[in-house]
């Protein structure tokens, strides 16, 4: 797989700095980083992840793996350091990308035209090193839309009007980074659809991740997008006896989940419910 290094404002300095920092925060680990240094912690710990989740060797039926925080490395940086530099109340937490969102833009949920027209972030795409056919990489020339994405977007677009009002509270974060698919058309496989030991494997890679995630921005509230994400994020906060952050669940904006056009309005009702819509509008 492509590899990239991080790209450090400090370059040794800061680097050095960052070994200081465990690969695994805990609970008493809350309330002790310094908001600063939030977006060279999280893409430490991406690329920490990165190099356990390359050492995994996943069989059949996966013939394609993408990881798009490394080959769109630039996009996926320049996202968190426009919008993560401080602590983040909410955790919008997702699965993992999709073949024509975080695939092409390196970004979660980064449909093409609201990463071009909403965030206004354009940086250098390269490729996977094993490229499937039918699910080429094209950047922010890609012509098809991420549909689950595209709904995200519009929606929050609409709620909170810029992307600053959207993120002032809140960071948008993937649980795993590796997009898998079969070789018949590419079709998608989740990491819920993995089997094996080393869904298991990936798994505990990605939950050491998302703990040091929360962990960094503070997390007080998580927003789960889909029933696979709920359950991780539940399962971490009980083994490290964390209970103050508190999981809530919203249907995934996916299409193929039966009945789910109306996903903006079941999103709205979430977040009514629980008081959240203050939290993204100006």
């Amino acid at each position: 797989m492509l590899r990239k290094k991080l790209k450090l404002s400090s370059e040794d300095d800061e680097l050095s700095d960052m070994h200081d920092i465990p690969l695994v925060l805990s609970n008493k680990d809350f309330n002790s980083i310094s908001s600063e240094d939030i977006p060279t912690i999280l893409l430490k710990h991406a690329n920490a992840l990165n190099e356990k989740l390359n050492k995994l060797s996943f069989n059949k039926p996966v013939e394609y793996i993408y990881n798009p925080v490394e080959y769109a490395f630039d996009m996926h940086e320049a996202f968190i350091r426009k919008f993560c530099n401080d602590e983040k109340k909410i955790l919008l937490l997702g699965m993992n990308p999709g073949p024509w969102g975080m695939a092409q833009t390196g970004i979660p949920f980064g449909e093409i035209k609201m990463v071009k027209e909403w965030y206004k972030i354009a940086a250098n795409i390269n490729k996977p090193s094993i490229e499937c056919p039918d699910r080429p990489i094209m950047g922010l020339n890609c012509h098809r839309s991420e549909i689950s994405g595209k709904r995200l977007y519009e929606f929050f677009k609409k709620v909170s009007d810029t992307p600053e009002n959207f993120f002032k509270h809140t960071y948008l974060y993937n649980y795993c980074p590796m997009a898998f698919m079969m070789k018949q058309n590419g079709k998608n496989i989740t990491p819920a659809q993995l089997k094996g030991p080393v869904k298991q494997e990936l798994e505990e890679h990605c939950n050491d991740a998302l703990m040091n995630v929360l962990c960094t921005l503070n997390t007080e509230i998580i927003i789960a997008l889909g029933k696979y994400v709920k359950k991780q994020a539940e399962s971490i906060l009980r083994a490290h006896n964390i209970d103050h952050i508190q999981v809530i669940y919203l249907l995934h904006p996916s299409p193929q989940i039966p009945g789910n056009q109306n996903w903006s309005e079941k999103a709205q009702k979430v977040l009514e419910e629980n008081d959240l819509l203050k939290y993204f509008k100006p």
